[in-house]
């Protein structure tokens, strides 16, 4: 009989789209509460957001990461807690992009 191994649930998920060509559009997905998941991309997201009031943009110069188009799993956190959800995701691409092959333009 096999020796059981609990497995650790992530806390975050990143990926592609595989039915799509577009290679500079990547989600991430938060699997710990508040639970949601969101596309993101460097640069302004072309084609525009379905929702342009809610985009999050990373601090900084350059190719900067935009998080949009939310789908939230639980209720959607308060400011104050929002912004610091999305520096963890931020954190969270960077340390992706540390794992992979980063894009030419990081």
């Amino acid at each position: 009989m096999a020796k059981k191994i609990d497995l650790k649930m992530p806390r975050w998920l990143m990926g592609q789209d595989p039915n799509s060509r577009r290679e500079n559009l990547h989600y991430l997905t938060h699997l710990q509460p508040p639970r949601f998941s969101a596309r993101w991309c460097f640069g302004p997201p072309s084609p525009k957001p379905k929702n342009p009031e809610q985009v999050f943009v990373e601090t900084g110069e350059g190719d900067l990461v935009h998080i949009y188009d939310f789908l939230w799993t639980d209720p959607t956190p308060d400011p104050d807690a929002f912004d610091s959800l999305m520096n963890e995701a931020i954190d969270a691409v960077d340390q992706w992009l540390e794992n992979n092959i980063a894009p030419p333009t990081r």
